[in-house]
């Protein structure tokens, strides 16, 4: 059997002969009986033997066992002990609430069931569990099935202080009994109440009030009085003290955050047994679940906790959906989740139509998961975060939010019913939920084009990770080692894995994955599934042997690891010959080759960025930079007229070469929608001709060729025998093209948005800067035309049209993008949110804001806390910043000096400036003044001049770590990161230094092509002497070998700082021709 970390003694453990019924019978209250029998004495254990390499643990008997076929017997462990882990580990049993331990979860997913009583513990063994727990009686406790009996048990209060109180993060089990220690070090004496609330919501309730929730203007109601904690028990009629989101856990035990408004028929329940306050009696609290159907280990477990609980019955099979979280959370932050599991359910009972025994089905809502969601049978364990929502929660977590409750319900299907034999199958029940998540959401909210989202979320990010040699995998693959199969949960197993599935359901039509899901469910009842009998299933029939065999051939292709690149070029007479290559590895794509090549060519060296500047001109031929590969390739093609015209087919590639033929006047666009699990390139010509009917595509396809041409970033150099233009150019003349069309959507503006600000932080090294920020700045014109770019954009989730609208996120990103290239537009908006936010620090700032003195589109009063508005101000500051403003650096500055007690008289002095008085942060506390920092360093940091220097590194020195805009924003200061890295004295001055500098070369690996700060960065971090600077107002500076000597000392740090060489290769090649590119448009404007 398997066990781990459990200690089990050999008296208390038994066997039981059962000459009566086989199977299916409860024997689990003979054991004892049967115990003190003579034939049970001679079946005792004699010895437990342990293996931790395996994690399985051997019992030796003192006779023979049963082993005549047909018998039965049951193993009995009438007592073992084990740990509860942190939550950081999230495994076995573990804490779920830092804030109270008595908050318990189990995660047995895929190896820990043998953390939690020994068991065989392998998906392909199912079994029918139940559970009996025995724990704080001041908490309570669900589970997948059913309450079947619950009783207060009276116990001794030493011996109940023994068990609940041993040492910390050990917990002693008795008979399967899960004890939680009481965190308040107090026998719970005289609590015999219940831990939870729950709130019935009818149909006829909901429909009306809450059916709409997710909306962002549902007004629910003046808040109530909040409940206040009195041992354990949620006692109404009580008014609590109201208190902020985030800081109200932290305060007095008890204490309940949420405000929440119950409907007329909302019920409590009551205590099992009255007590009084003298008496001397402790209490745990027994409760017993009803069965369940044969399940594997992994999908059962329980969570104790106290907690408010949303329940409603889906309208078509009556299932009772709970929604679960701790009590003092909001219960109207959970009804967006329960109207998604409601119609989850429904549109799952439909698209399956096989009816599940489920009993109920919950969603537990756990403030302490390493994990976004885990689908049990009965009950989805999912991150407090990714569970709640209110009026400002942002679009994309609301998409998430839907799409993760979407997976896990589907589960209950394909997961917990129909369960994979091992997990290298793994791929297949993710694939499958994958889609199936989409597919809800699609239904729910058309308007999202949720599919879009599957490819810049799910597709691109698993090829991305697929080119890496140190990640990259067989779909199909799992580690032996038990401790090591969570290593195949990546997004190559799942994202790979769900379009591979995507893949293979768009060859074979649309109905095939409901057809084939619904043979599964029947087939799966009593037994576990494969790759066979989900091909099986998949392609049902004896006349299909071509989609048998193209199927077949899918699936196989789950073994191998990496994907094709299809280079397509265009011939005369309507011939076009595809090319299967390897996929190069993205980060480097063909620049090592490039290099190599040229050498033989130049008499300078390509890497040398000392030379003397010079149009570099490659000529391209996949031959000479790329590798053929052999896979077996299924792709949707269509021929495309000049008017839109389609006509499709399916193309098979079952060589490294392919010829295919059409009208002279026709064009060949290969994996039509994306469907295919691979990248297409084509010649100069053909991508022009591409270009031209992207109005006749799909959204989906228009986002392939942006995904495709930023990806190839690395791969698009050189020209085309019979074309003057130079590759590089075609990304710049697609995101004209696109960002002016029609076609444009919410995801569309996102990725390209995410993508386009990797590139111009590396132009700004460059002379090309100027042209490139102005560039930058026209894709987003149709949106500064139509108002769409504001500061104070809102956005209505419910009613959100991805063709219509952006998320209030991307707009902000996009200001980003638009701030940091110096775009004049947003600068008088940027002055007014500043001002806005400073008034609640400085009063002066008060009387114009009062008097209506700004202009600005939102009067409301800025609160920091609300993280869309913290953003929204540190961007515009970012802009002013950008713009030159001193004056409002200076006032930043006295901000930060203010919170950090930081003089500033020298710096006055230098600047000429006078200290700004009137800046009130004394009464703040300490998470006010973190907000405030966190949203004014990235513009304070960012000012690049040699007289805020000084000040600049002292307040760095009271930054522990860096965040993300910060360090970005350092990253465009040359004087000070220079600093960072040239000055030796500060790794005595500054604690942190060494933190600090890593951050940045992580953070550079991205955004860096600065060739002297990569030398700065590169003695830094191997301790050698710090080069010469060389000279050069663009940066450059002369590239020499890296030495292994300290990079060794961490890999990712040598990764980054070669990605940062990788990025100076290939902007020293594309500068000079988007120079040219941007020049001869810019000419043509004017």
């Amino acid at each position: 059997m398997h066990a781990l970390e459990l200690s089990i003694e050999p008296p208390h453990v038994s066997v039981m002969p059962s000459p009566g019924r086989r199977g299916g019978r409860d024997l689990s209250g003979e054991v004892e009986k049967q115990a003190e029998t003579e034939e049970a004495e001679q079946l005792r254990c004699v010895a437990v033997h342990t293996s931790s390499v395996d994690e399985t643990i051997t019992l030796e008997f003192s006779s023979c066992l049963p082993n005549d076929v047909g018998d039965v017997f049951v193993v009995g462990f009438s007592h073992f002990t084990g740990f509860i882990h942190d939550s950081g580990a999230s495994c076995g049993l573990f804490y779920s609430n830092s804030y109270d331990t008595n908050f318990l979860s189990t995660h047995l997913e895929p190896t820990n069931a043998r953390l939690l009583f020994p068991c065989f513990d392998e998906p392909s063994y199912r079994a029918v569990f139940q559970l009996t727990v025995e724990f704080d009686s001041r908490y309570t406790i669900v589970s997948g099935t059913r309450v079947v009996r619950e009783e207060l048990v009276e116990v001794d209060e030493e011996m109940f202080a023994a068990s609940f109180r041993d040492p910390p993060l050990f917990c002693s089990w008795d008979a399967l009994r899960f004890l939680a220690r009481d965190t308040s070090n107090n026998i719970n004496r005289d609590s015999t109440g219940v831990g939870h609330v729950v709130v019935r919501v009818d149909d006829g309730v909901i429909a009306h009030e809450y059916a709409n929730v997710s909306t962002n203007d549902i007004n629910f109601g003046p808040a109530p009085h909040t409940p206040e904690m009195k041992g354990g028990v949620v006692v109404e009629g009580e008014e609590g003290e109201e208190e902020e989101e985030e800081e109200n856990v932290s305060k007095a035990a008890g204490q309940q955050e949420g405000r929440c408004n119950p409907p007329k028929n909302s019920r409590k329940n009551d205590p099992l047994v009255s007590s009084s306050d003298d008496s001397p009696t402790c209490f745990i609290r027994r409760v017993t679940f009803d069965e369940t159907p044969k399940l594997s280990t992994y999908i059962v477990g329980f969570n104790t906790g106290k907690f408010y609980i949303i329940e409603r019955e889906t309208t078509t099979s009556k299932l009772l959906c709970r929604v679960i979280f701790p009590a003092e959370v909001q219960t109207n932050h959970g009804w967006y989740a329960l109207d998604l599991l409601t119609k989850a359910v429904a549109f799952f009972d439909e698209y399956f139509d096989f009816l599940l025994p489920l009993q109920k089905l919950d969603l537990v809502c756990l403030r302490c998961f390493s994990f976004l969601g885990m689908g049990n049978w009965g009950m989805v364990n999912m991150h407090l975060d990714y569970m709640l929502v209110n009026e400002s929660t942002p679009l994309e977590r609301r998409q998430r939010i839907a799409r993760l409750i979407g997976h896990k319900v589907a589960h209950q299907w394909v997961g917990d019913w129909a369960t994979v034999s091992w997990w290298n199958f793994l791929w297949m029940r993710e694939g499958i939920c994958r889609c199936l998540e989409f597919m809800f959401v699609e239904s729910v909210f058309p308007d999202w084009l949720i599919w879009d989202e599957f490819l810049t979320q799910v597709l691109d990010d698993a090829l991305v990770l697929d080119t890496q040699p140190e990640k990259t995998h067989p779909v199909q693959y799992c580690n032996a080692n038990p401790r090591l199969i969570e290593d195949c949960f990546d997004s190559i197993s799942f994202g790979k894995g769900a379009s591979i599935m995507r893949m293979l359901f768009s060859l074979l039509g649309g109905d095939c994955l409901r057809a084939a899901t619904r043979r599964l469910l029947q087939r799966c009842s009593n037994t576990c599934f494969d790759s066979q009998m989900f091909l099986d299933c998949l392609v049902h029939g004896e006349h299909e042997a071509e989609r048998r065999e193209m199927a077949a051939a899918v699936v196989r292709g789950a073994e191998e690891s990496g994907h094709p690149l299809l280079y397509v070029e265009q011939k005369p007479d309507g011939v076009f010959c595809v090319t299967q290559y390897q996929m190069p590895d993205l980060r480097q794509g063909i620049l090592q080759a490039y290099v190599k090549l040229q050498q033989g060519k130049e008499t300078t060296n390509a890497m040398d960025l000392m030379a003397p500047r010079r149009m570099r001109v490659f000529n391209w031929n996949a031959e000479r930079v790329l590798q053929r590969s052999n896979y077996n390739v299924h792709a949707k093609i269509v021929e495309l007229e000049e008017t839109g015209c389609f006509f499709g087919r399916t193309f098979c590639m079952r060589s490294s070469q392919e010829i295919i033929k059409c009208f002279p006047d026709r064009l060949i666009y290969l994996n039509y929608h994306g469907t295919g699990v691979l990248r297409c390139d084509y010649d100069t010509a053909t991508w022009r001709r591409i270009f031209e009917v992207a109005p006749f595509l799909s959204s989906q396809d228009c986002i392939v060729i942006t995904m495709t041409l930023f990806r190839f970033r690395n791969i698009h150099i050189g020209q085309d025998a019979t074309d003057r233009m130079d590759r590089c150019e075609l990304l710049l003349e697609w995101l004209m093209f696109i960002t002016q069309s029609s076609v444009m959507t919410a995801s569309q503006w996102s990725y390209i948005t995410h993508q386009i600000e990797y590139i111009f932080y590396m132009v700004r090294d460059y002379p090309c800067w100027e042209l490139f920020s102005k560039f930058v700045c026209s894709l987003y014109t149709p949106l500064i035309r139509r108002g769409s770019l504001s500061f104070a954009a809102l956005e209505q989730a419910v009613t959100f049209e991805s063709r219509r609208d952006i998320s209030r996120t991307t707009v902000l990103h996009i200001l980003q993008v638009l701030a940091i290239c110096n775009c004049p537009v947003i600068l008088d908006e940027s002055r007014e949110q500043v001002e806005r936010a400073l008034v609640s620090i400085m009063p002066q700032f008060a009387n114009d804001f009062a008097t209506g003195t700004f202009t600005t589109h939102n009067s409301v009063a800025f609160n920091v806390f609300n993280d869309s508005d913290a953003v929204a101000v540190s961007i515009a500051m970012q802009c002013l910043i950008e713009h030159g403003d001193m004056k409002t650096w200076w006032t930043l500055a006295c901000v930060v000096a203010a919170i950090f007690n930081i003089s500033l008289q020298k710096t006055a002095e230098e600047l000429h400036l006078d200290v700004v008085e009137g800046i009130y942060v004394a009464h703040l506390d300490e998470m006010h003044k973190s907000r405030w920092l966190n949203m004014i360093a990235p513009a304070l940091f960012a000012f690049d001049t040699s007289s805020t220097l000084p000040f600049l590194l002292l307040v760095l020195h009271n930054f522990k770590s860096l965040n993300t805009p910060i360090a970005k924003a350092i990253l465009r200061n040359k004087r000070l990161v220079t600093s960072l890295f040239e000055c030796p004295s500060l790794a005595h001055s500054m604690p942190h230094i060494t933190v600090i500098r890593h951050l940045l070369i992580m953070h550079g690996a991205m955004l860096c092509s600065d060739s002297n700060l990569i030398l700065l960065m590169m003695a830094s971090v191997s301790g050698e002497a710090t080069p010469e600077r060389s000279g050069g107002s663009n940066g450059r500076g002369k590239q020499e070998p890296m030495r292994a000597g300290g990079m060794a000392r961490s890999l990712p740090v040598a990764n980054a700082i070669l990605a940062m060489k990788t990025n100076c290769l290939w902007m020293d090649y594309c500068c000079d021709h988007y120079d040219s590119f941007l020049s001869k448009r810019s000419v043509r404007n004017n």
